[in-house]
């Protein structure tokens, strides 16, 4: 993977704060080359250092493999702390959308893995973590799920290699993972909006989290 580092320019580079960025793009969009505008951003907002994370996207890296790629990357970013001139005490893993998902995923393996005090918190902006898309109708769903549903292919339906199988897979859905599990992830804080198509993931996922 390719991990861009952005920070500011005067900024005391020394035991800086941090923040490991997954990307949003739909699974099948983007890269942390071209979203490192979004990065830079975070870095002067929050005054940390940011990482841009490559973690992949369909079609060529299928569910689970960004989930993992981001776990690979945050051990790899916590493990050399002092060599990015970072706090491994301030260390905050996060992303939006697509990038959400892939932070929620990393979360699952930092508690798979009894891993979670490495990171400080997670932060899931409006992240499509949920299978609920594929028993949506009229009835069951929001106007604005509904109203989009003639362009959404769901949640990872492009990134999973046989869905019909992993429906309920906590590996290709997160919300799937269980309370036990739940309660070892990192803490968690769920953005979303009014008006998104993801709003009614943020809710599960934050009711998962509660």
């Amino acid at each position: 993977m390719d991990i861009y580092v952005h920070k500011p320019k005067a900024a005391n580079d020394v035991n800086r704060p941090a923040l490991i960025y997954f990307h949003g793009g739909a699974f099948v969009f983007n890269n942390a080359y071209h979203t490192a505008p979004i990065a830079c951003n975070h870095a002067l907002n929050f005054d940390c250092t940011v990482f841009g994370v490559d973690y992949g996207v369909a079609p060529e890296v299928k569910a689970p493999t960004g989930g993992l790629n981001a776990y690979a990357a945050v051990k790899y970013i916590t493990e050399n702390a002092k060599a990015f001139n970072i706090d491994p005490d301030r260390i905050a893993i996060g992303g939006e959308s697509s990038g959400g998902y892939i932070t929620a995923s990393c979360c699952m393996q930092l508690a798979k893995t009894n891993e979670s005090n490495i990171v400080k918190f997670a932060w899931m902006d409006i992240a499509a973590v949920s299978n609920h898309w594929f028993e949506r109708t009229e009835k069951n769903s929001s106007w604005i799920e509904w109203v989009t549903k003639e362009g959404q292919f769901g949640p990872l339906q492009c990134l999973a290699v046989d869905l019909d199988k992993q429906i309920n897979d906590p590996e290709i859905f997160p919300i799937w993972m269980g309370d036990e599990l739940a309660k070892k992830c990192p803490f968690t804080i769920v953005t979303g909006r009014e008006f998104d198509c993801y709003k009614r993931d943020c809710e599960q996922y934050a009711e998962l989290m509660r």
